[in-house]
């Protein structure tokens, strides 16, 4: 039964999502049925090597995926999730990278304002990325047909991944989160309590008060989640519960960010002797506008994780709801 699991598994990553789990009851009775007249014939059940040729006759998990995707012209069903596959790498691979620079510039050289070239780079990055995956994937439909069946005539479903446990929490993440938040913690509370981030030569950078606020929410939020990872640490498997308790200390840092943003106030305060006296609001002011673009970033990156948290948290109680409601009904 590993060897059908680790196959159907295989199956399922190259189907959509909104059908993956329609087609894979699908192959999966299909499959069981015929594992069951087999054994109905022999008189006992299948061998692991009965198993592996009842597969092989199904057919790669490719191959079998392909027949459930509709029908496309220029890149045809067996080469099309592969397409989705290599466009998307290629992609981020393009785009992130370029996103990066463009921001980084703008947060770093504020008198820069690359916004138009960033965009014209993207829009050009992401026109060629398509254009040329496209192109090569157009040419190996026409001219290699048949390249699946001619390249793995003899795969084996043993050599096809092991079955991943979705709920299982590797406690070495679970360990380096922990240590990493329960430090950045410790720091961000001593200097909510200093109210001074650096005084060093003739520069000081103090916290003004919405500056300590808002250090004080973030190592708050940090101590909570050290806390998660910790009883991550201790049951290593994921549940519907912490997946909302994540959720929501995104949703809360989310919330913080954008308070804090929309005060408009200052976070920082830059005095010293080593600082000209005519350059000292200049350079107060560049500091606190590179906050107020980390603070949109921030609300950004926050609000995505709290989407996902909050979706795998609802997907997680739905399906223990239906395992309750099976057991119940057994």
């Amino acid at each position: 039964m590993e060897l059908l699991n680790r196959y159907l598994q295989a199956v399922k990553f190259w189907l959509p999502k909104a059908q993956q789990d329609d087609i894979i009851a699908e192959v999966s009775e299909d499959l069981r049925s015929k594992a069951e007249e087999r054994e109905a014939i022999l008189g006992r059940s299948l061998t692991q090597d009965e198993w592996k040729l009842l597969l092989k006759e199904r057919g790669h998990p490719l191959l079998v995926a392909n027949r459930f995707l509709p029908q496309h012209s220029l890149i045809g069903p067996m080469l099309l999730p592969i397409y989705w596959f290599v466009l998307k790498i290629v992609l981020a691979c393009g785009l992130i990278p370029g996103l990066a620079v463009g921001i980084g510039m703008m947060v770093l050289v504020p008198s820069h304002h690359p916004e138009n070239s960033l965009l014209g780079t993207l829009w050009l990055t992401a026109i060629n990325s398509i254009f040329f995956v496209t192109l090569a994937f157009a040419i190996l439909e026409r001219y290699h047909k048949n390249w699946l069946e001619l390249w793995s005539p003899d795969w084996s479903p043993e050599k096809l991944p092991p079955v991943r446990n979705t709920r299982r929490i590797p406690r070495f993440s679970s360990s380096v989160e922990l240590c990493v938040d329960l430090i950045l913690a410790v720091w961000m509370i001593e200097a909510y309590g200093a109210r001074i981030l650096l005084d060093s030569s003739g520069v000081r950078i103090a916290l003004t008060p919405t500056g300590s606020a808002l250090l004080a929410g973030v190592a708050a939020l940090t101590f909570a989640n050290a806390c998660v990872a910790a009883v991550n640490l201790a049951r290593p498997y994921w549940t519907s519960t912490r997946h909302g308790v994540r959720a929501g200390i995104h949703w809360l840092a989310a919330i913080l960010c954008l308070v804090v943003f929309r005060a408009g106030q200052a976070v920082v305060d830059i005095t010293g002797p080593g600082i000209p006296s005519d350059q000292a609001p200049g350079i107060t002011h560049w500091v606190n506008s590179t906050m107020s673009i980390i603070l949109l970033s921030s609300i950004a990156i926050a609000s995505v994780y709290a989407i996902f948290e909050t979706r795998k948290a609802l997907k997680r109680k739905t399906a223990n709801q239906m395992a309750d409601a099976l057991v119940t009904v057994l």
